[in-house]
């Protein structure tokens, strides 16, 4: 572990580009993504509260959009880290497919995590896995295994993405990601719900370990998503 963090910290004085701009620590947000169809703002407390934990741990400084922002914001390359959840039927519409698509051609990073269960007609899986496809059609989201770093980055996770809520109870959490030439585009977190484990503890009454692997696994993919 200490070796990893060491290997991160050296990198975190190197700068760090998107859409060929540098970008300031002023500059990493993460923003959560309007949507058409179901409930994007859900879960008000969790960014918040990742990005202060993760700018405790790391010593880099982020802060959670204060609202949220639509694919078509004349600033949207801007922001490193864009965050999508909630339940529902969630869609796309007009030139917010191809905003997307340009956002991460450009170096975005997109990360994804279903809210509820498909039981109950409330997860976002099959229609995010919809409107991904469209979004980005020539390439495919594939499951991601323990080994991949983006376990292992920061915090170690040895069995892959860690399980805060269980909504499938006869399947295990998975990871899937989207690759760009090589780099880790977009990752969706399923039957997992590390969002629920960002919220305050007094949300869901979860365990603080649950709650603290949830916010390690976040401050993972933050740092994936700059330094990969």
């Amino acid at each position: 572990m200490k070796g990893l963090q060491a290997a991160l910290f050296s990198l975190l004085a190197v700068p760090v580009l998107l859409a060929a701009q540098p970008r300031k620590e002023s500059e990493l947000v993460i923003a959560r993504v309007q949507y058409y169809g179901g409930d994007y703002y859900t879960d008000p407390t969790s960014l918040p509260n990742l990005a202060a934990f993760a700018s405790d741990k790391t010593g880099q400084t982020w802060t959670a959009l204060d609202g949220s922002i639509s694919l078509l914001d004349p600033n949207l390359n801007r922001y490193p880290v864009l965050y999508l959840t909630g339940h529902g039927e969630m869609q796309l519409k007009g030139d917010e497919t191809s905003a997307l698509r340009s956002y991460l051609e450009k170096g975005g990073f997109l990360l994804v995590n279903d809210n509820g269960p498909a039981r109950t007609g409330n997860s976002i899986d099959l229609a995010f896995r919809r409107e991904i496809a469209k979004v980005l059609p020539d390439h495919a989201l594939v499951e991601l295994p323990p080994d991949h770093p983006v376990f292992h980055c920061f915090f170690d996770f040895s069995e892959g993405i860690p399980q805060i809520h269980r909504h499938d109870e006869t399947q295990p959490p998975r990871a899937f990601g989207i690759y760009l030439e090589r780099r880790l585009a977009v990752f969706y977190a399923w039957n997992s719900d590390i969002g629920n484990g960002w919220e305050d503890r007094r949300v869901h009454n979860d365990p603080e370990e649950k709650r603290l692997e949830a916010l390690r696994m976040g401050t993972n993919l933050l740092l994936h998503a700059l330094y990969q």
